[in-house]
Order: structure tokens, then sequence, then C-alpha cells
């Protein structure tokens, strides 16, 4: 009887874990999204008041593109890969069902702070607020995402089947030397 009750109490927290790996996925989309959103309203920012930083660094320019490319790459590759395997995923169960719920539930339930925004109204500059209370909910996202990944273990499987890790990292370092060049180049023309 003891093992009846502890069967039934424990049945709704028997949850697929595919559950969990489509609202990351949707988290990541929405995190993704307003990302770029905080990035073109950066850049429009950034070239009102001044020339671009990569003006005559082509070079830099060329690898940070590249850098952005696989980066897009990587994230939709893991996003095919989740997608694929979640329907093959198994259900979560007792304790961590419990955990991975209460999460999901924290993570949908968060918006974004109202005393950032009210403040970001009041800002001396408020274009300039606006730009930093974006990059906050950009961060935000991010973060709420991360949480979730502790409930889909297909995105550390999936992220280690990502062939661009390595070319990603050594462009990384191309792109820090070519800046460095590039900094090195403009302080002696500015001098």
């Amino acid at each position: 009887m003891r093992h009846l009750l502890v069967l039934f109490f424990s049945l709704p927290f028997i949850l697929a874990e595919n559950e969990f790996c489509q609202q990351y996925v949707e988290c990541e989309e929405k995190a993704h999204a307003k990302a770029i959103e905080c990035l073109t309203n950066s850049n429009a920012l950034a070239e009102a008041k001044a020339p671009s930083k990569w003006q005559g660094c082509d070079e830099a320019k060329a690898l940070h593109d590249e850098i952005h490319d696989l980066n897009e790459k990587s994230r939709d590759a893991k996003d095919v890969c989740i997608k694929e395997k979640v329907s093959s995923s198994d259900a979560l169960t007792g304790k961590k069902a419990e955990r991975c719920a209460a999460i999901a539930q924290r993570v949908s339930k968060r918006s974004g702070n109202e005393a950032a925004k009210r403040k970001a109204r009041r800002s001396k500059d408020p274009k300039k607020a606006a730009q930093k209370l974006c990059w906050r909910e950009a961060k935000r996202l991010q973060t709420n995402c991360q949480k979730l990944v502790k409930c889909c273990p297909l995105v550390r499987q999936c992220a280690k089947q990502d062939e661009n890790k390595a070319a990603l990292t050594e462009k990384k370092k191309l792109l820090r030397e070519s800046t460095k060049q590039c900094r090195a180049k403009s302080a002696k023309v500015t001098k």
C-alpha cells in the first residue's frame, strides 16, 4: 500500500524532458532576438555619435564578422540537434522533475525590472539608459535560459558535437592579435 501511495504522489512529477528542452529552445530564441535588437540599436547609436571603431582595421572587422557567423552556425546547429533528439529523450522523474518544474515556473514568471525601467525614464541621457536596459534584459533572458540547461541534458550533448568550437577559438585568438595591432597603429596615428 505504501508503494502505491509513493507512486501515486510522484506521478504528477514525471515530466517529459522534452518539455524543458522545448522551453530552453524557445528561451534561447527570445534571448537571441533581444540581443540582436540591442546590438542593432547600439550600432545605430554609436554610428550617430562617432565613426566606426573598425575604421582602418579591415582584418579585425573581417575576423569579427567571421566569428559572428560561426557563433550563429553553432547556435543554429545546437537548436537543430536538440529539436531532432527531443522526441527520443527520456522523462524526468522524482525530485529532478520537481526541481525542473519549479525552475521552469520561475523562469516563465520573471519579467523585466520595473525599477530599472523607471530609472531609465528619469535618466539624463534616455537613449543611453534605454540601451543599458536593453542589454540588461538580454542578459536576464540568457541567465534564465542557462537555468533551464540543468533540465535538458540534450543541450550539453549537442554542444559537445559542435564542429565550430575549435575554429571559433582560433578565430578569437586571431581577432585579439589583430585588434592589438590595430590599436597600436591607431595610437601612432593620433600622436
